[in-house]
Formats: C-alpha cells, structure tokens, sequence
C-alpha cells in the first residue's frame, strides 16, 4: 500500500494555546504524532502537519496514540521542552480524557497495577521489565450497556488507559489491539465509525506566569459526540458531563505481587 505523502494533502489542524514557549492542537484520530518509521520522511504525520502550518520548528513533548484524538502539545524551544518534562509525571500537570468501555462499571476508582514494558512482552524471568502503572477514573454516566468515564493519568505508560482498562474487563470500545472482535464489530456498525472510543480532553499544565496552572481543553470530535446522541445523551448533558468536577477517587484496584 503507497504511502500518504503530505504534500498531496492539504490539512490543517486546530490550534488550541499558543505562547513563545508552546503550542498545543487539536490531534485528529488516524495520524501518528511522528514518523512510525526510519526513513518515512513523505509520510503523513502530525509534527511535520503542523510544522508546515505555522512556520516552525517543534519539539515533541508527549504523544498520543494513532486511534486516539485530543490535545497535544509541543515545544517551541529545547528550554521549555526541558523544563515542563520535570513536571511531566508530577502532580502539576494533570493528563485528562475520556472514554466509554464496554460493560457497567460500578463507579470512581484506581487501577494501580504495574503495565510490563512493551519491549518486554514475550519475555520471561527476572530481566522482565514492569512498571508501576497509576490510572484514575470518574464513572459518568452508565449507557446502555456502556460506560462513560473521565481518565486522569500521571505516569503515562504506552497504551495505559487501554491495557488498564482491558485487564480489568471493560476494554475501550472500538480498541481493536486490546478489544474484542464481535463487540468492536457491532460498535462500528451502530456508530459508524471504526475509531477509538478515547479522546484527550484536557492538559493542565505549570506555564502560566510564575507557574501558575494553564488549562487546555480540546472539543469532542463529531464521531464522538454523534455517538452520545445515538445513545441519547442531549447536548447539554453531553456539555455537563464532559465539563464535571474531578473527584479524585479512593476504590483501587491493585495487583496481587
């Protein structure tokens, strides 16, 4: 299959905060944040979208997952890259989504089980690899036979909400790496759409004058959102859910080691 290269495309994408020392946009679901491989240069990929966009050289900071939508930020200098990544895992900055799950969670809590490293999986014995793994999470709303919770993350493991979220039971509908086929399959039928159902709501972050918190949220794709009529959330209720208080849960799911 030929590659998408980007100068057969004209895309932009939304611009969420911009100050001299960061930008953060609106990541569509399908885009890879960087280059997946060595020398894929002409292939389509966020970093080189939105550098050709605004004129500039970008740092990476984080990532986000091909399926998955939401706020990502980037670096405009190696200074502010290097002083927010001493943050990064600290209770500055605060790493919010959402998400809907198969099956009826029975409300807030932790999953505090360490993930294995990817580069791992496969191996056995003492050179295994895991780390420790906090996910936190809001039950929303029950709908139908759903789900829908707000995420908060501080380590930010590969694939964590997934495989937390998998290993428990309630994998994240139209996930087709942890998920199951059947319910993936029905989910697309209904909805429409074969992405993720996981989307980065929102990033808090120490940049504001002398660090005080600055709030990025990024809106709800239309896939998403058509998805909570069809399950007959209004939009004002979608509005107040999406837009609740976090309330830092206490029940905590926690490995038997």
């Amino acid at each position: 299959m030929a590659l998408i290269k980007i100068q057969d495309i004209k895309i932009k994408v939304g611009i969420l905060y911009q100050d001299k020392n960061y930008i953060a946009v609106n990541k569509p679901s399908g885009l890879f944040v960087h280059p997946y491989k060595k020398n894929s240069g002409g292939e389509l990929h966020l970093l080189k979208i939105v550098r050709k966009q605004t004129g500039r050289y970008l740092y990476p900071i984080h990532r986000l997952d091909r399926p998955v939508s939401g706020v990502l930020l980037f670096g405009l200098n190696k200074n502010s890259v290097r002083d927010l990544q001493q943050h990064w895992n600290t209770d500055l900055v605060v790493k919010e989504y959402l998400a809907l799950t198969r099956g009826k969670l029975e409300g807030d809590g932790v999953i505090d089980l360490p993930l294995l490293k990817k580069d791992m999986e496969g191996r056995t014995g003492p050179n295994r690899n895991f780390q420790e793994s906090r996910t936190e999470y809001n039950l929303l709303a029950h709908l139908e036979d759903y789900s829908l919770i707000r995420v908060r993350i501080k380590s930010g493991r590969k694939h964590q909400i997934r495989r937390h979220f998998a290993t428990i039971g309630h994998h994240l509908l139209g996930d087709t790496t942890y998920g199951k086929g059947p319910i993936n399959q029905e989910y697309r039928e209904r909805f429409g759409h074969r992405r993720i159902f996981l989307h980065a709501h929102k990033l808090v972050l120490p940049i504001g004058q002398d660090g005080s918190p600055t709030t990025i949220s990024c809106p709800l794709p239309q896939a998403l959102i058509t998805a909570f009529y069809q399950l007959g959330l209004t939009s004002l209720q979608i509005n107040e859910k999406i837009n609740a208080e976090f309330i830092p849960p206490t029940n905590s799911i926690q490995s038997d080691e």
